[in-house]
């Protein structure tokens, strides 16, 4: 252990630049596994269930060509018809166990004590537990999800409600209904790396039988599958084919244009299927890489500045006899205690600023902490720590003693510049990409979304007492400060949207897919300030569930497909869930969110329908934003029903929660390019300093000869930019390139130009420049005398 202790009492001698070294290590790990957590934390979604590697997702695939000659849409979903997974459990040799599931929302449930919680709710069947193996905490097993009227709840919500709750009663806010359902079981909570999440499972006999039993339509469905050791999803393509001939009318598909078959996809891999995440990640793993090296090589710079005086010690313990192996140890084990330290600093960084940096990535840091990351910073440390303790403790030890002695000076000027220049060109690339993440989020966010969502305020009706909804609206109807009131199904800022086919009359051809918004009332497009382009407004006269609009793509590309040349205002057509419709208007493009289509809104051929069969939402205008008309209005709603727990929500901030990972994204790029830009400048001044002392006695006759302050500046920025310039160019070429692979993910994107870039050149370079000036100045203030006084 003698190489620990030698490696301990030089931690912080002067002149080994201890308190530099921590901090930039700290600073770079801090960054490092932040971000490398979250991507080792995204990539490990659906890995902690038991024989995750052999749970399959079911998948539908497939195109439909609307008109002969064009191009046939390309269909990829992961939903499917309520009998697909039944018939995989009873058709396919190759499956252990099939299940299925559908989403029965978030929804407002009032325990026996009138509190109101909020849960996310399931469907699912007994089979759903076997398959991902989740356990009782309490409750039967043998009973679990076989009776209507009794449901499990997780572990977290049932501590909620008190720990407690086996037999107790709940009920939906809403009040029309009155189902009472017994909490029979409670289960411990799901993996939160998935993308299955619900507080509440109920059976899945909960949806009509004939929408668990059909095959064409209603894909509403998750279909899992868990196959049996040794069997590959693709070994039971045919089979799944052979299945659907046996229950679907191939030439029904064919007549409408379209082409379906199922595949199995496996389960841990379908996150990754997302080509926008798998960007995100892999730019984020780049930016976690990029400053963990930029902090590295600062490590090196400073170990290198002091490697003068490390000969010396390393020629004297030559001469007492030390062997190689026992010098290179001695900068192994320091590199150690450096990193082990700086990791420990890291970590209690990243602790102290938990709820600052759990807001910046929108994850809890207690869900980042895994195996996974604990073996990961192990190698990384391994690495660092030989690779970084190894070369210099090689370079000490190969180095003959004479040659030492007779040079004390070592010039590690090249050195120095090279790893200068790899930190340069790392913080120029960051700041690069955080420049184009930061450009595309405020252009998203900018986009014109087809309506005025600033001013619009939601709630949701179920969590209203029905009889109490009419006089609620009266209420808000008599304040002059609201505008207007409307009921829809569906709020267009919502996480996702269902969708619709519009199919010939005629020929029962398939033509396009909307997004289906469903039911609204006459006062829809006022509330929103959507444009009416064609036709007329919905009306008190219009016929429910027979009269809809359409967008404007939709009734476009409708138009272009049945070869209206007239327009579609008065034509007939088929809604997939209304049957045979008219069109009776055409409105502005929305910005709409489909789960399969895009990761973020963007303006999608869509449709609503005059109706109040299935509302879901009260929607208000409010003439102007004030928190105290919000606080009286959020009142009406407490003096309906003073039991429930219920306020208007913003429409505005629903919708920009939309693009959340993108913000995310960005602010994880930020966060990395401060730190680089900061430890880049450690080096800098930490190479300025050595530079400095190296040519104290030159810079000392320059200043007696006549040289004043700017002209010693000058000599070092002139020196300075010769590295820099061509280092910055480096950085913001590879900015560049990954920057346009980036946004190509994107149906709204900027346009890259060389104004951004020469921004962001000239901005480092400032920085850069920045710091050289404020360190030199005080520098090139001292006395040439005492520089020369011994000589």
């Amino acid at each position: 252990m003698l190489p620990l202790k030698l490696a301990a009492r030089r931690l912080f001698r002067q002149g080994e630049h201890s308190i530099s070294k921590l901090l930039t290590l700290t600073l770079g790990l801090s960054v490092s596994v932040l971000l490398l957590s979250i991507v080792i934390y995204q990539r490990s979604y659906e890995r902690d269930f038991p024989h995750h590697d052999r749970i399959c997702i079911v998948k539908t695939h497939g195109t439909r060509q609307s008109q002969e000659g064009d191009k046939p849409e390309e269909l990829d979903f992961s939903q499917v018809s309520g009998g697909v997974a039944p018939a995989i459990q009873e058709e396919i040799p190759g499956v252990e166990l099939a299940t299925r599931t559908t989403l029965y929302g978030t929804s407002k449930m009032i325990l026996e004590d009138n509190k109101t919680y909020e849960t996310k709710t399931l469907l699912a069947e007994p089979a759903f537990l076997d398959m991902f193996g989740v356990e009782l905490i309490a409750g039967v097993r043998d009973s679990a999800l076989r009776d209507n009227m009794t449901c499990l709840i997780s572990e977290s919500l049932a501590r909620k409600m008190g720990g407690d709750v086996l037999g107790k009663r709940l009920r939906p806010a809403e009040s029309k209904s009155d189902r009472a359902i017994t909490i029979g079981g409670v289960f411990e909570d799901l993996p939160h790396n998935s993308s299955i999440q619900a507080d509440m499972l109920l059976p899945i006999t909960w949806m009509p039988a004939e929408s668990l039993n059909n095959w064409i339509g209603n894909d509403r469905y998750i279909a899992y599958v868990r196959l049996r050791p040794g069997v590959s999803p693709e070994s039971l393509d045919e089979a799944l084919l052979e299945m659907q001939k046996r229950h679907q009318d191939m030439e029904v598909f064919r007549k409408a244009g379209v082409e379906l078959h199922y595949s199995l996809t496996p389960f841990n891999r379908l996150r990754l299927e997302d080509p926008t995440l798998v960007n995100m990640l892999r730019i984020q793993q780049i930016v976690a890489i990029a400053v963990l090296l930029i902090s590295l090589l600062n490590y090196v710079l400073m170990t290198l500045a002091s490697m003068v005086n490390r000969r010396r010690v390393a020629a004297i313990r030559k001469c007492y006899g030390a062997m190689p192996v026992q010098i290179q140890g001695t900068m192994i084990w320091e590199t150690f205690l450096y990193l082990f330290l700086s990791l420990v600093l890291a970590l209690l960084t990243l602790i102290l600023f938990r709820k600052p940096m759990e807001a910046l990535i929108e994850t809890p840091l207690l869900h980042l902490i895994s195996w996974r990351v604990a073996a990961a910073l192990a190698g990384v440390l391994a690495m660092a720590t030989f690779f970084m303790g190894w070369i210099p403790g090689y370079s000490l030890s190969r180095t003959p003693v004479m040659n030492i002695f007779r040079k004390s000076v070592a010039h590690n000027r090249l050195w120095k510049l090279g790893l200068l220049a790899v930190e340069f060109v790392a913080a120029t690339f960051l700041f690069g990409l955080l420049a184009i993440t930061g450009l595309q989020y405020r252009h998203m966010i900018g986009q014109d979304a087809g309506y005025k969502a600033a001013g619009l305020y939601y709630v949701p009706i179920e969590s209203l007492d029905q009889q109490q909804l009419p006089v609620v609206i009266e209420k808000l109807k008599a304040l002059p400060e609201v505008e207007g009131y409307t009921l829809t199904t569906a709020l267009p800022a919502s996480s996702g949207q269902s969708g619709d086919n519009l199919i010939d009359p005629v020929t029962d051809r398939e033509l396009i897919n909307v997004a289906d918004l469903f039911y609204v009332d006459e006062h829809y497009l006022k509330v929103y300030d959507i444009e009416l382009l064609e036709g007329k407004n919905f009306d008190a006269a219009t016929e429910k569930d027979r009269e809809i609009m359409l967008s404007k793509k939709a009734a476009t590309e409708l138009a272009r497909l049945m070869n209206w040349k007239d327009g579609v205002i008065g034509k007939n057509i088929i809604l997939t869930s209304f049957g045979r419709v008219v069109i009776r208007g055409v409105y502005d493009d929305l910005m709409l969110r489909r789960q399969h289509l895009s990761p973020y809104p963007e303006k999608l051929p869509s449709a609503i329908v005059y109706g109040d069969d299935w509302l879901h939402y009260l929607t208000i205008r409010l003439r102007h934003d004030d928190a105290r008309l919000l606080h009286r209005v959020n009142g009406i709603l407490s003096e309906a029903d003073p039991y429930k727990e219920t306020s208007f929500l913003s429409v505005e901030m629903e919708l920009l929660s939309r693009f959340e990972a993108a913000k995310t994204f960005r602010n994880t790029i930020l966060f990395g390019s401060v730190v680089a830009i900061l430890i880049a400048l450690i080096g800098l001044v930490g190479y300025v300093n050595t530079e400095v002392n190296r040519r104290r006695k030159e810079l000392a006759i320059r200043k007696i000869n006549g040289a004043g302050e700017g002209d010693i500046l000058r000599l070092f920025l002139r020196s300075i930019f010769r590295l820099s310039l061509p280092s910055v160019l480096a950085g913001l070429f590879v900015a560049y390139l990954f920057g346009r692979n980036w946004l190509e993910k994107f149906s709204y994107r900027i346009e890259l130009n060389g104004r951004i870039f020469l921004l962001v050149g000239l901005f480092v370079l400032l920085i850069i420049a920045l710091a050289v000036v404020i360190n030199l100045r005080r520098i090139a203030r001292r006395n040439p005398v005492n520089e020369l006084r011994y000589e």
